[in-house]
């Protein structure tokens, strides 16, 4: 009987050993924590730089978009360009293109001998 006691009770202090949980303070001091908190610092600032240029790229898709016209001349080095994934066909006779835009509202244009010739879909309600 004495030997299930001692049992259980070197048991008990090796669980509660093992259950040992630090506090914020210890765990904020350490330099592995602190590493850890400038570079998520750093992976947060990325992340709103990069959505803040993606913001401005999509405005100035918006415009660029909102200014077509049929018949404008337009190359595949055009700044608008940016805003579209370029697919080519080439014939004896014509080099035709197909401008989609990239943010997924299904707008594109198409492009025949470097003269846009038809556009498809509109800017989105919240442009301005």
């Amino acid at each position: 009987m004495r030997l299930g006691k001692a049992l259980i009770a070197c048991l008990g202090l090796l669980l509660g050993a093992c259950a040992y949980q630090p506090s914020e303070s210890e765990v904020a001091a350490t330099p592995f924590t602190a590493e850890l908190n400038r570079k998520a610092g750093e992976h947060i600032q990325k992340a709103y730089e990069a959505e803040q240029a993606n913001g401005d790229l999509k405005k100035h898709c918006d415009e660029m978009f909102s200014n077509l016209r049929i018949g404008m001349r337009v190359r595949h080095d055009d700044p608008m360009a940016q805003c579209a994934e370029i697919s080519y066909t080439k014939t004896s006779r014509n080099n035709h293109e197909v401008w989609s835009w990239k943010d997924g509202g299904g707008r594109s244009v198409y492009v025949d001998n470097g003269i846009l010739t038809t556009i498809n879909g509109t800017l989105p309600s919240t442009a301005k």
